[in-house]
């Protein structure tokens, strides 16, 4: 890397790591990251120019391209040339207006053969987790919408998953999954509690016609009175007296 160059990033990391005029102090972790992200910037400049002055805008377009990620390795030049700009230690920002396009998505990868091994072991013997691999793997649905499914959601006679705009086809290992889950809360909750509309439940609660008050008078012993119950009040109806 050419020495000025190499003073002019210095200058630029000591302001983003020590904090400077018109900016916020930034963790070692992040200055470290940038620092890194701008090393194969700075030494393409230094094959050409002496100083960061002498860079233009269509250097900065011509190495992006070059780049598989460029609105990553974008990010530090940016900060970079802005940060040095601020400080007047370059005449213009050549970073400034480069356009990328849009983002483009991110590639969904798959999973590797043991995970998919281990993820089937557990739900072997966790029919809230078969479940849950169900509607999240084959039918891609956000944990939020997996917690919001209600049981009318699953119909086994047509043989459909609806939620709202989603109307799925029900393969045979999620509705095999949401029978065993179904099982399950019976097994678990055999009282039938029309609260419970979602069809991954938390936690138990009582069922109709259990008392709790009842339940806990039975093991108190004789002329025990509860803490949370009142005695007389002897103030009680010396308001209208005279």
């Amino acid at each position: 890397m050419h020495p000025e160059i190499r003073e002019e990033a210095l200058v630029w990391i000591r302001i983003v790591r020590h904090d400077g005029p018109r900016r916020r102090l930034r963790s070692t972790t992040t200055v470290r990251n940038q620092a890194n992200s701008a090393i194969p910037f700075l030494l393409a400049c230094s094959q050409r120019y002496r100083t960061l002055r002498q860079v233009s805008r269509a250097d900065v377009t011509e190495w992006l391209g070059q780049c598989a990620a460029p609105h990553t390795e974008a990010v530090a030049p940016r900060d970079m040339f802005k940060t040095l700009t601020s400080e007047r230690l370059l005449f213009a920002n050549p970073a400034r207006g480069v356009s990328l396009g849009s983002r483009p998505s991110s590639v969904l990868m798959p999973l590797s053969p043991e995970t998919i091994q281990r993820l089937t072991a557990a739900a072997e013997t966790n029919p809230a987790l078969k479940l849950l691999i169900a509607l999240v793997g084959i039918h891609a649905l956000y944990p939020h919408q997996a917690r919001a499914l209600p049981l009318t959601a699953s119909d086994f006679t047509r043989g459909r998953l609806t939620l709202g705009n989603i109307d799925h086809p029900l393969d045979a290992f999620t509705q095999q999954a949401a029978v065993d889950y179904i099982h399950l809360r019976h097994q678990r909750w055999p009282y039938p509690q029309p609260s419970r509309v979602h069809q991954l439940a938390d936690r138990a609660r009582p069922g109709p016609g259990h008392n709790r008050l009842d339940a806990a008078s039975a093991a108190r012993p004789p002329g025990h009175r509860p803490a949370t119950s009142r005695g007389p009040n002897p103030r009680r109806g010396r308001r209208h007296r005279r």
